[in-house]
């Protein structure tokens, strides 16, 4: 299968990481796996209080994609 990794915790990363989740359990049969990392504790943590975060982080990963909270990119190699 193939791995598509979204990163930032924001409106466009989460939507997007939902949005591939929902596409690949729809029309792939679960094949693309979906990642979303960032730097803060929860998605969207920048304009949400905690617990609402914590709220949109749980509803995304229950759709599908795999969370990375408190993550950073240190270096990215093509195979």
């Amino acid at each position: 299968g193939k791995h598509i990794a979204i990163v930032g915790g924001g409106f466009l990363g989460s939507e997007l990481a939902v949005a591939l989740a929902q596409y690949s359990a729809n029309k792939l049969n679960g094949l693309l796996k979906i990642s979303q990392i960032f730097p803060e504790d929860g998605t969207l943590a920048t304009v949400f209080p905690r617990y609402l975060s914590r709220w949109t982080t749980s509803r995304i990963a229950k759709a599908g994609v795999d969370i990375h909270p408190n993550s950073q990119i240190v270096s990215v190699s093509v195979a």
